[in-house]
């Protein structure tokens, strides 16, 4: 799920949904799909925000699905920097499955 970070995803349901693994394709289309997203396409003079590194991530963190060790991941918030200046995970969460 990509959306709004906090209760804004809850509050105004501007959230994206794939099945993980996703592609970079599926992470691009997901970015355009949420509303929010409109804020960071360089809105009212300001600069763009970093959309292939917010889709890098999205991509890189849907790869645990994969992770038999990990039963839930999610990433809260995520710091989008200027076009070309990449994202910062400022909170993460990963939740180990009862896998061994």
């Amino acid at each position: 799920m990509l959306g709004a970070g906090g209760v804004l995803a809850e509050i105004l349901g501007d959230t994206a949904v794939r099945v993980a693994p996703v592609d970079l394709a599926g992470a691009r289309g997901m970015i355009a799909e949420v509303r929010i997203s409109r804020a960071l396409t360089g809105y009212r003079g300001r600069a763009a925000g970093d959309l292939d590194a917010v889709a890098r991530a999205v991509v890189a963190l849907s790869q645990l699905a994969h992770c038999p060790a990990v039963a839930e991941a999610e990433i809260n918030p995520l710091l989008i920097g200027a076009e070309g200046e990449g994202r910062l995970a400022l909170d993460a969460l990963v939740i180990p499955s009862a896998q061994p």
